[in-house]
């Protein structure tokens, strides 16, 4: 295989592959690398030249099978975080598959573009901490209503494998999603707290349509941050949680619970 670009630094490690015909043109028989540098978080990009007598090794690109052979996704999703590690992780469980609804980023959830913030919170609705204190910030009366909400449960705390949208007023990011992980804010989480509430996530944003918002899922990496999970361990449950979402029908759409805006 022959590379476009023999500038790349070393040390860089694999995250991203992707065959999008839109963008690289079939008869050039291109895939496009991402590549991101654990140091820096900086995105590098080079393009790998397929052997053109071997056309046929485009057709059975694992991209192109994993969307013509399962249930589409009808959200896209964004990986965000800015440890480094996380974002690899993520990017090497899901490797090939869905890459026309997954991507992945090293950075700033706010300043990766619109969409609904998903946020992996606890049972008490208690935002003082990590993601859930920033967003508190940004949207005072969030924690309130959260809270308010869980009042209103018979045990007075938000099931693991819940789903919760609050409206936010907010056209940037219209929505934040919270779904637990852990208890209570000084728990940590645990593999089968984070595959739950991503999977309730996932099959959520299946159920639930909201055009205006480009339907896209901007997420963190889930039990990471004050979860203290191992990032591979956890995200092989993202992943895993995803697939079941995307891929096994379920009878009844697992619709989010609403809260829309006062």
């Amino acid at each position: 295989m022959r590379t476009g670009s023999s500038s790349v630094n070393a040390g860089l490690r694999l995250n991203e592959y992707s065959c999008n015909p839109e963008v690289y043109p079939l008869d050039q028989l291109t895939i496009a690398m991402t590549l991101i540098s654990p140091a820096s978080g900086k995105f590098w990009a080079q393009s790998a030249l397929i052997d053109s007598a071997r056309p046929s090794s485009l057709k059975s690109c694992p991209h192109m099978e994993s969307a013509a052979n399962s249930r589409t996704p009808k959200f896209q999703t964004l990986f965000v975080d800015q440890n480094p590690e996380v974002v690899n992780a993520l990017a090497g469980s899901f490797a090939r598959n869905w890459p026309l609804f997954v991507r992945f980023v090293v950075g700033n959830i706010f300043r990766n573009g619109r969409g609904i913030i998903v946020t992996p919170t606890n049972s008490e609705g208690d935002m003082s901490a990590g993601l859930d204190l920033q967003l508190r910030s940004m949207f005072p009366s969030l924690e309130e209503r959260l809270q308010g909400y869980i009042r209103t449960l018979p045990s007075r705390r938000l099931k693991i494998e819940a789903s919760v949208w609050i409206e936010t007023g907010n056209g940037e990011y219209p929505f934040v999603a919270f779904s637990p992980t852990f208890r209570t804010r000084w728990d940590l989480a645990t593999p089968n707290r984070v595959y739950r509430a991503a999977l309730a996530i996932f099959r959520s944003a299946q159920a639930y349509s909201y055009e205006s918002a480009g339907q896209t899922l901007l997420i963190p990496g889930f039990g990471t941050g004050v979860g203290g999970l191992d990032p591979v361990i956890a995200s092989r449950k993202v992943f895993q949680a995803y697939r079941r979402a995307i891929e096994t029908p379920v009878e009844t759409p697992t619709a989010p619970v609403v809260i829309g805006f006062p």
